[in-house]
């Protein structure tokens, strides 16, 4: 499987933590991307988008297929 990471960090969870940095637009925009690089391989592997979040000294998030609904 291919796995493209988003990576976030914050300082704190003030104002939405790490994970409210990934709006609507910001997903659109790595979909686009991810997109982009398939459609140049001959084959279409199986593929996911993850995302690891870091807040402060916590330990950091790690979060499978955030575009799964």
């Amino acid at each position: 499987t291919l796995v493209f990471v988003e990576v976030r960090q914050r300082v704190s969870a003030s104002f939405g933590g790490a994970g409210a940095g990934i709006c609507r637009q910001k997903r659109e925009r790595m979909e686009r991307a991810v997109g982009r690089y398939l459609s140049g391989l001959p084959t279409t592997p199986a593929c996911r988008v993850d995302a690891v979040l870091f807040e402060g000294g916590r330990k950091p998030e790690w979060i499978k297929n955030i575009f799964a609904d």
